[in-house]
């Protein structure tokens, strides 16, 4: 008996301390990947250290230094994951700064009281070096502002893409030419030319397009070479005649990129060549612009050094000799100490459509919209509101040229993919301009669309208001302010110049809106 009881003790003293032996060892794996992980995070590598939390959440998920930590790697990786929430619940005990990032996201899903509270638990736990309060304060203006607007709802609805345009990935900038029967926007779905994924496993930027035909958009396609490369190319803007497609292009090495432009001819793109503005700059991102009517002055976004922070908007306009200014910042009625990006023109000359992180804000990004006085002071920046805006991002917006219709881009939760086209119909739009359409052709010696250049200049003043162009069918938008009178220039080569007048200070009648000219060749 006293032998068996001998045996049985060996064994499990055997048993017991391999059991502890294989306790150290993963202790030891565990401590290990563990000092990898946080490399990568204090070097804010986070991508890099995703994997390594991964593992270590899979091996102890109740470990609280581990569920915060790859908590921040989704929440920067994968752009605000709503799969963060129960890493940062189970770690805000040992970690308070896990309830910044909680009232983000419940923020993100509408919950703003529930994110109000988590805010006012970070605050109540002390400053932490990488968070200030004022950030803090600057993320509870956000969801005050979000329950405002919600409640005062205003005349506009929105509709995502369908037909193609929109999928499981990313899609945005969309760019409507002068007939909006095409679009175009930057897509990075599977597909894509280089097939390549950067460093947050997302394919790189291509270029693709839709047409309408019968009301229906087709399915898209990618517009392909020489616009398309193996490397990051975006869309940025159209010319308001459709001729001209300015896109954002990386450098072989992802180290920097530029603003290009191409021409079309005869329905085909050129080889685009870099933009003579002094637009690119070698140390800071200028991925955002937009070309006034006249073709004179650009708008366009940069996070250079000297601004009011973040990114601004900046403009730079045609000098007399045809050399382009030095960029001039818009100063601080349209600049925030926050991000502000995609410039839109307005076809009027006048109207200016931007978004923004700061100003009265209840997402991310939101859309706002300023207007130049006759001094060329811009009104204080109005929110579009919701549903137009939302909790999420909301950005890239371009106006049709009656302003009832906008695009857009956005992340919000009903979306298909990371960012979606949105269509918003806006049902009392605060416009009022006149839009004229007509065609230019000639019957010397048999009948034939023009393609030809429209100079639109104020008959008083002297000014240039706008350029236009017509296109392939001869077919030209103007849009003209009321209550002024104009001189219309219409050139064209191998005919003689054309020039009318249109007076806006008298009642038009239907051939003023829809008028079509007769060129006459030089002989």
């Amino acid at each position: 008996m006293r032998n068996i009881k001998t045996v049985l003790l060996i064994v499990t003293f055997l048993i017991c301390n391999q059991t502890y032996s294989q306790l150290i060892g993963k202790n030891k794996v565990f401590n290990k990947k563990l000092e990898a992980a946080n490399i990568q995070f204090s070097d804010n590598n986070y991508h890099l250290a995703l994997p390594f939390y991964n593992e270590l959440h899979a091996i102890d998920s109740l470990n609280s230094e581990v569920c915060y930590k790859l908590g921040v790697c989704l929440f920067v990786v994968r752009r605000q994951t709503l799969d963060c929430v129960p890493l940062f619940e189970q770690s805000k005990n040992d970690y308070s700064e896990s309830y910044f990032y909680l009232g983000q996201l419940y923020h993100k899903m509408g919950k703003f009281n529930k994110a109000l509270e988590c805010y006012q638990e970070f605050k109540n736990s002390g400053e932490k070096p990488d968070i200030s309060i004022d950030e803090v304060d600057y993320y509870m203006q956000k969801s005050f502002i979000a329950k405002e607007m919600i409640l005062t709802k205003t005349n506009a609805t929105v509709t995502n893409f369908n037909n193609g345009i929109n999928t499981p990935y990313a899609e945005y900038v969309p760019l409507l030419n002068p007939e909006e029967t095409k679009l175009y926007f930057t897509s990075r779905r599977k597909g894509s030319t280089g097939e390549m994924l950067d460093p947050y496993y997302e394919y790189y930027e291509d270029i693709y397009v839709s047409e309408k035909i019968d009301k229906v958009w087709n399915n898209p396609e990618n517009i392909g070479a020489p616009l398309n490369t193996e490397t990051h190319d975006a869309c940025v803007a159209l010319s308001k005649d459709g001729q001209q497609l300015y896109i954002y292009r990386t450098s072989k090495d992802l180290a920097s990129g530029h603003i290009y432009v191409s021409q079309n001819n005869e329905g085909k793109w050129s080889e685009p060549k870099l933009f003579e503005a002094h637009i690119n700059s070698e140390n800071s991102a200028e991925s955002s612009i937009s070309i006034a009517p006249d073709l004179s002055t650009i708008y366009f976004s940069s996070n250079r050094p000297g601004g009011y922070g973040g990114k601004d908007i900046y403009r730079v306009t045609r000098m007399p000799d045809n050399t382009w200014s030095n960029p001039m910042n818009l100063g601080p009625v349209i600049n925030s100490p926050y991000d502000e990006d995609a410039p839109f023109i307005h076809p009027d000359g006048i109207t200016l459509y931007f978004s923004s992180k700061g100003h009265k804000n209840m997402g991310g990004f939101d859309i706002f919209r300023t207007v130049r006085d006759e001094n060329n002071n811009w009104s204080s920046p109005e929110n579009l509101g919701f549903p137009i805006n939302s909790i999420a991002d909301d950005i890239y917006l371009i106006s049709t040229f009656d302003g009832r219709q906008v695009y857009f881009s956005s992340n919000r939760d009903e979306g298909k993919g990371n960012m979606d086209i949105y269509k918003g119909e806006i049902l009392d739009p605060q416009t009022s301009q006149i839009i004229l359409k007509g065609t230019v052709t000639t019957n010397d010696p048999e009948f034939m669309p023009v393609k030809s250049t429209i100079t639109i200049i104020d008959f008083e003043s002297k000014e240039l208001q706008g350029i236009y162009r017509t296109n392939k069918n001869g077919k030209y938008i103007l849009v003209l302010l009321p209550r002024k009178k104009y001189k219309v220039l219409i050139e064209a080569d191998g005919y003689y110049p054309y020039s009318t007048e249109i007076d806006m200070t008298a009642k038009l009648s239907l051939e003023d809106l829809f008028k079509s000219i007769s060129m006459k060749k030089v002989n």
